[in-house]
């Protein structure tokens, strides 16, 4: 509006059709405006109430002298963190069936009553393996590097193969709760990684 009164303090005249078109176009640019300023405000208050500080667990796993695990030197570490703002109770995690369902991976938490925020303590874990007449799971040794290395090598196309993690607990509200992630293993060198889940 100040650019209009100096142009016509400048002797310059506007017909009524252009002022008519400065007003709808100012009119339209405001509403725009407006209209973006409140969905970004919105957005911003939904990412801060999306997450109230609820555990969130993560599994991570470090294996030492991978290449060399023909030799029976590997030894694989678990361990589970809450990166969360509360603490997780009752924590379990879902058996995780090989690729070709002879064994079953149980990874056990250390501190299934309470997983506090910020801590990380070592996971154990059992391989299972399913009896010779298709029978249920038998329960084999407990952190045994060699059963470990079976379980991963039950995979008839010998590439690096993915297994989804999903963990359990529940909140300090009493309320259930789950996280989800995948267990990767690279082929041939029996390396772990864990990723966002596919």
């Amino acid at each position: 509006m100040v650019f209009i009164t100096i142009w016509q303090q400048l002797g310059h005249t506007i017909s009524r059709g252009m002022y008519i078109s400065i007003v709808v176009t100012g009119f339209l640019i405001g509403a725009c405006f407006l209209a973006w300023r409140d969905q970004y405000r919105a957005r911003l208050k939904a990412e801060k109430s999306h997450y109230d500080g609820r555990p969130q667990l993560m599994l991570s796993t470090t294996d030492q002298k991978a290449q060399i695990w023909l030799k029976g030197q590997l030894a694989f570490v678990f361990s589970l963190q809450n990166c969360g703002q509360r603490a997780a109770r009752f924590i379990t995690i879902d058996p995780i069936p090989s690729l070709s369902e002879r064994y079953s991976l149980h990874i056990l938490p250390n501190q299934p009553e309470a997983l506090m925020p910020g801590s990380r303590p070592p996971a154990m874990y059992e391989v299972w393996e399913k009896g010779d007449s298709g029978g249920p799971y038998a329960k084999q040794m407990a952190n045994s590097p060699d059963m470990l290395i079976e379980f991963f090598k039950d995979n008839e196309a010998k590439k690096t193969a993915t297994y989804p993690v999903t963990i359990r607990y529940t909140d300090a509200d009493n309320s259930e709760g789950s996280d989800r992630m995948s267990l990767e293993c690279e082929w041939p060198t029996i390396r772990l990684r864990v990723r966002p889940p596919n």
